[in-house]
């Protein structure tokens, strides 16, 4: 997943994340001289409305308009709103939104409306936030058909017993017992001082191993030679022959060794940097190894651009990787608006552009599966081994409830240049082997990196 601000202002697209500048045209949000100018982002399901000096941002609905941050103005169209900048771009098809982070954006439409603002009243209705919360997935989940969901149904069924004033616990569970049936790592519920997911746990062969003790029979029992680590421990590098390198990476995210501080940009800056120092002394250590094994098994994701700046090291020429979607009309879920695209340029830092075989299983997710779409995407793709990853790729679009609860869900699509789409699928898999069961290491042995070696060796 990219970058996204739980404060539900993603870059409208999913947040104006801290620190994430959103990038303009002179006319668009010019200094009203005609009353309150207003907008609807197509997709995300914001409400802009400029008003003289101010920018109101609302997060919109068929049920009403609730506000999620205001901002004041710095010049002829830019507002600084919690901390950041914020500008509407006049482009040729008309005005929209872009961010800093990934160059994408969506396409503003003119709003002639009011807001609809939720009332003090409508905020500590129970029966008010089931329906925003129903809405909110009615109007912006994209994969009802993939992960098999009736949500009108389900909705439909419940709703008679919410009342006004059920309580919290009573509406959060009703709530957070829906949401099992996306089987879908980026859903979930936070309110209550009360967390649920979405997702729903896979069958376990672990026998209740921890997820270290498998790392560790690697570093163990098939790395020969020196080995040398990185980004605070996310980083392994090695051999395990003489001529086959291998390469974990445990996290997308969270690699820097200073503390999260600063703007969400400088949080992903500094990761992309120590990976790259990272990188420099893993890649100079395999120097002359002609083929990789990189091991993405332990990674639950984190920021696509941390991935990006791997799969440079591994690219000889430059190429498309990725093209993102979202969805656009609230009424329809096949209907799709572009966001942007992800190019991988080849690093001129040390790396490797040969034979790459890349290993998945059920934790790898988010940004390590965009991250495996990027590799699939080579001219020369790399193949995949291991089982059926989380098949979670769409970013976290974070809707706020009138009661100041927040929930997540998946809205966007990322497709291969072919179109092709993975989510609720998982990568594809070259060799599809049992991977972190116990009996592995009860034996001592790693069958899917075994396999990688012996498709290396074969080329």
């Amino acid at each position: 997943m990219s970058v996204l601000s739980s404060f539900a202002l993603l870059t409208l697209a999913a947040a104006l994340a801290p620190g994430v500048q959103v990038d303009a045209g002179p006319d668009a949000a010019g200094r009203a001289t005609q009353g309150t100018r207003r907008w609807l982002t197509r997709g995300y399901g914001y409400l802009l409305e400029v008003d003289g000096d101010d920018l109101h941002v609302l997060q919109h609905s068929r049920h009403g308009d609730l506000p999620v941050a205001s901002g004041t103005r710095l010049g002829p169209s830019s507002f600084e709103v919690l901390g950041t900048e914020v500008r509407i771009v006049e482009g040729a098809s008309g005005p929209r939104v872009e961010w800093l982070l990934t160059s994408h954006g969506a396409p503003l439409e003119a709003y002639a409306e009011s807001p609809r603002i939720v009332s003090a009243e409508q905020r500590g209705d129970a029966l008010v936030n089931f329906d925003w919360f129903c809405a909110a997935f009615t109007e912006h989940y994209a994969f009802f058909d993939e992960r098999g969901v009736d949500w009108a149904a389900a909705t439909a069924a419940l709703r008679p017993r919410i009342t006004a004033e059920a309580q919290p616990e009573e509406l959060f569970g009703a709530m957070a017992g829906l949401l099992p049936a996306f089987d879908d790592g980026h859903v979930s519920l936070s309110g209550a001082a009360r967390f649920a997911s979405g997702a729903r746990p896979r069958a376990d062969v672990s026998g209740g191993r921890r997820l270290g003790e498998f790392a560790r029979l690697v570093e163990h029992e098939y790395l020969v030679g020196e080995r040398l680590e990185g980004c605070g421990g996310a980083l392994l590098s090695g051999r395990v022959l003489d001529e086959i390198g291998y390469l974990r990476l445990d996290a997308m995210e969270s690699l820097a060794d200073t503390a999260r501080e600063g703007s969400i940009l400088d949080v992903v800056l500094g990761d992309v940097e120590a990976l790259e120092l990272g990188l420099d002394a893993a890649f100079e250590g395999l120097d002359g190894v002609t083929g990789l094994v990189l091991d993405v098994r332990f990674n639950g994701g984190g920021f696509d651009r941390v991935g990006l700046a791997l799969a440079a090291r591994l690219a000889r020429e430059p190429y498309l990787a990725v093209r993102k979607e979202v969805r656009a009309d609230p009424a329809d879920p096949s209907v799709l608006a572009p966001v942007g695209t992800f190019r991988v340029e080849p690093s001129t830092r040390p790396g490797f552009a040969g034979p790459v075989v890349l290993l998945v299983s059920r934790h790898t997710a988010s940004a390590a599966e965009v991250f495996g779409m990027s590799l699939l995407a080579r001219p020369t793709p790399a193949r995949v081994v291991g089982e059926r990853s989380a098949g979670a790729f769409s970013d976290i679009h974070e809707v706020r409830l009138p009661n100041g609860w927040s929930l997540g869900l998946s809205n966007e699509v990322y497709r291969m240049p072919d179109g092709r789409c993975f989510e609720a699928q998982g990568l594809p898999l070259d060799l599809e082997l049992d991977v972190l069961h116990a009996a592995h290491l009860e034996q001592g042995i790693d069958p899917a990196l075994e396999a990688a070696v012996e498709l290396l060796l074969d080329d």
